[in-house]
C-alpha cells in the first residue's frame, strides 16, 4: 500500500542494518524469510542502546523510498482506499501515508497497543468517535506530513514509536507479553467483517494470531476478505486461509487494478441519499441492499388500559416537500437572525440544505409570498409556521442576548427547541381546521458539508426532544412523526447499534463519558449513568472533580456550540447524552 514512496520490508532492513553497522542480507539468498528475521533482530539490539531521537531518526531514514527534491507523491491505492469513510483501520505499516490521504476533516487518530488506545478501539465498536487508525506495529510518520501535525502530543508520538515491531523479540512482546492487545484484536477480529490489503496473510505471527482466535471463540459471524495478487494464489492455498484464518482471498491480476477495484467498492458502498438538489437528473439505484426505515411505538403517559401511542420511523431520505392536500406538515430547520426574531433560511442562503428546500416549496402556489410568525417566545423563538401553511420551522439556536451568540448552534437547546415546534404543531389547525396527525422532520441542526460537532449528537439531541414531547404529552394529535436522516455519519452508527434509538426514545437515564489524563500522558476513562442529563458541574461533582482547585482544563468532546474559540464551558451546561468530557492537566 506504500510501495514507491516506502521501502519494501527487505529493503528496510538491509537500509536499517547499514545505520546499525550490520552486514545486510544478499538478495537471492535461499531461506530469506529466515534471514531477515535474524538480521532484524540483531539490528534492533544494536540500535537500542541509542537515543530516543537518534534511533527514531534512523528508522524514519531506513523507511523512507524518496529522497529530495522528489516529493511525498502518495500512492494511487492509498489515496482510492482513504475516499472511503472507514472508521476503523488496522495497519502494520509504521508510515503516515494514508492518515495524509484522508480528507483533512476526516483525518484520523492514531492509536497504538497500549491498554488505553486498546480499550478506545473496543470503544469505537460501541460509540460513534473520530476515526481511528490503529497502528499494530508501532508508528512513526514524517513520510508525507510533520510528525508533530499528525501526533501532537509528545508523548504520545514517543509511546508509538517505542512500539514498533521489527525484529523477533519484539514480535513475541507483542503477540504473547500484551495480552490485553491481543484479547483486542479477538474482539475487532470476531465483531467487525476485515479487508485485508498488502498484509502477509501467511507469517508465522498472523497465522498463529487468527487460529488462535477460532480455536478459542470458534468461527466468527462475518467473513474476512483479502485482496492478492494472482501471481501469488499458488502460495497462498484458498482452503487453508478461509477454515483456518476465516479470510476469503480474492484474487487480482496485478497491483495496478487495486486502485480501481477500491473505486468500485466505494461507488458500491457510497451514501443513498445524494446531496439535495431537486433539479438534478435522478441517478439509478446502487445494487447493493440498503435498509432505509426504521420504526417505534412510544407509549405516552396516560393511564388507561390502552394509552396512546405515537410511531416514530426513521426514514434514510430526503425530507418531501409540502403537500397541502394531505393535512401533514413538515419541519426545517433553520438559524435565528442575531437582530430580529426570525429564521435565517431562504434561497439567499443556497449552502444551507432548508435555503435549497425551501426553493423548491415556493414554487408550489399555496407557499407563495408567506410571513414567517413566531409561535413562542417574543424575542428568541424556537419555533415559526410559515403564514398558515403546513410548514413549520425549528431554530435549535441559544437564547443569549442578541448578539452573534443568539444565532448559536448549541446542542444544549436541541431537545427544548424540538418538544417546542412539536407542541406549536400539536396545538395548530390545518386550513381545513383539523389538526396535523403526521409530521415529518428534517436534519436538526447538523452542517452536512461539516462534521465538526458530530451529526450524531444533534440527532441524538433531536431523539430527546421527540421523548420530551410525548412524556409531556398524554394524548397528543400527533400520531406519527417521521425523522429524515440524509448524512452517512448519522444513518450508519444507527444501523450498526453505535446509537441506541430505543434507549433515547424510552427513558431518561443518560450515560457520560470522562477521560481523564494525567501529566505523564496516561488517561483513565469511567462512565456515568445519570436518570437525567446532567449540567457539567454536576458531572464532576458526581466524580469528586473540582478543575479549578486540581487545576485540569475541561472540554467537551464535541463542542456544545460551533464557538471554536469559546472558553472553558460553563458549569451550567446541559450535557447531550453522546457528549464525552476531557480532563487535562493546564499546565
Amino acid at each position: 500500500m506504500s510501495r514507491d514512496i516506502c521501502t519494501t520490508w527487505e529493503d528496510f532492513v538491509n537500509k536499517l542494518a547499514e545505520e546499525a553497522g550490520q552486514p545486510p542480507k544478499k538478495r537471492g539468498h535461499k531461506g530469506d524469510a529466515s534471514v531477515l528475521y535474524r538480521l532484524a533482530d540483531r539490528t534492533v539490539s544494536a540500535l537500542r542502546l541509542l537515543p530516543h531521537e537518534k534511533r527514531e531518526e534512523k528508522f524514519r531514514a531506513a523507511l523512507q523510498d524518496w529522497k529530495p527534491p522528489k516529493k511525498c507523491c502518495i500512492p494511487p491505492q492509498t489515496k482510492a482506499l482513504a475516499r472511503l469513510s472507514w472508521p476503523l483501520v488496522l495497519t502494520t505499516n509504521y508510515d503516515d501515508l494514508y492518515w495524509s490521504a484522508a480528507p483533512a476533516g476526516a483525518r484520523p487518530i492514531v492509536l497504538g497497543r497500549d491498554l488505553e488506545d486498546c480499550h478506545r478501539v473496543l470503544r469505537s465498536l460501541d460509540e460513534t468517535q473520530s476515526p481511528i487508525l490503529w497502528a499494530l506495529q508501532g508508528f512513526l510518520g514524517g513520510q508525507c506530513a510533520d510528525p508533530n501535525k499528525v501526533i501532537e502530543d509528545k508523548n504520545k508520538r514517543r509511546k508509538l514509536a517505542n512500539q514498533l515491531v521489527v525484529g523477533h523479540q519484539q514480535y513475541q512482546r507483542a503477540i504473547n507479553a500484551e495480552g490485553h492487545f491481543r484479547r483486542a484484536f479477538a474482539e475487532v477480529f470476531r465483531r467487525r467483517s476485515l479487508l485485508f490489503l498488502g498484509s502477509g496473510l501467511l507469517e508465522d505471527y498472523i497465522v498463529n494470531l487468527f487460529g488462535e482466535i477460532i480455536h478459542h471463540y470458534g468461527p466468527g459471524p462475518y467473513p474476512h476478505v483479502a485482496l492478492l495478487s494472482a501471481n501469488e494464489s499458488e502460495r497462498y492455498d484458498s482452503w487453508f486461509l478461509q477454515t483456518r484464518l476465516g479470510v476469503v482471498p480474492v484474487f487480482y491480476n496485478s497491483y495496478e487494478c487495486l486502485p480501481d477495484y477500491l473505486t468500485q467498492l466505494s461507488t458500491l458502498v457510497e451514501p443513498s441519499v445524494q446531496p439535495y438538489r431537486p433539479e438534478a437528473i435522478p441517478q439509478p439505484p446502487p445494487t447493493t441492499v440498503h435498509q432505509d426505515k426504521l420504526g417505534f411505538t412510544v407509549p405516552t403517559n396516560a393511564s388507561g388500559s390502552d394509552p396512546a401511542k405515537v410511531r416514530v420511523e426513521l426514514l434514510n431520505a430526503h425530507l418531501p416537500l409540502p403537500d397541502p392536500d394531505v393535512g401533514e406538515c413538515y419541519v426545517i430547520s433553520v438559524g435565528r437572525h442575531p437582530e430580529k426574531n426570525e429564521p435565517m433560511a431562504s434561497e439567499d442562503y443556497p449552502g444551507e440544505y432548508a435555503g435549497r428546500y425551501l426553493k423548491e416549496a415556493k414554487k408550489k402556489p399555496n407557499l407563495r409570498e408567506r410571513e414567517w410568525k413566531p409561535l413562542d417566545n417574543k424575542d428568541a423563538s424556537y419555533a415559526f409556521r410559515y403564514g398558515d401553511t403546513e410548514l413549520f420551522a425549528v431554530a435549535a439556536r441559544s437564547r443569549k442576548s442578541k448578539t452573534r451568540e443568539h444565532a448559536t448552534r448549541d446542542l444544549g437547546v436541541i431537545p427544548d427547541a424540538v418538544c417546542t415546534v412539536l407542541s406549536k404543531i400539536d396545538e395548530a389547525d390545518t386550513i381545513s381546521g383539523e389538526g396535523f396527525e403526521i409530521v415529518h422532520i428534517g436534519p436538526v441542526a447538523q452542517r452536512l458539508s461539516d462534521q465538526r460537532p458530530h451529526p450524531i449528537h444533534a440527532f441524538a439531541q433531536t431523539l430527546r426532544g421527540v421523548r420530551q414531547f410525548i412524556k409531556e404529552n398524554q394524548v397528543p394529535r400527533i400520531r406519527c412523526i417521521y425523522l429524515y436522516v440524509v448524512n452517512s455519519a448519522v444513518w450508519d452508527p444507527i444501523l450498526s447499534g453505535k446509537l441506541s434509538v430505543a434507549g433515547l426514545l424510552s427513558s431518561d437515564l443518560a450515560t457520560h463519558r470522562v477521560e481523564l489524563t494525567d501529566a505523564e500522558g496516561d488517561t483513565e476513562s469511567f462512565a456515568v449513568t445519570l436518570n437525567e442529563s446532567p449540567t457539567l458541574g454536576g458531572l464532576l461533582k458526581q466524580g469528586d472533580v473540582d478543575p479549578e482547585r486540581q487545576s485540569l482544563k475541561v472540554q467537551i468532546i464535541p463542542l456544545p456550540t460551533d464557538e471554536p474559540d469559546k472558553d472553558e464551558p460553563e458549569n451550567d451546561l446541559v450535557l447531550a447524552p453522546t457528549m464525552t468530557i476531557r480532563l487535562t492537566p493546564k499546565n
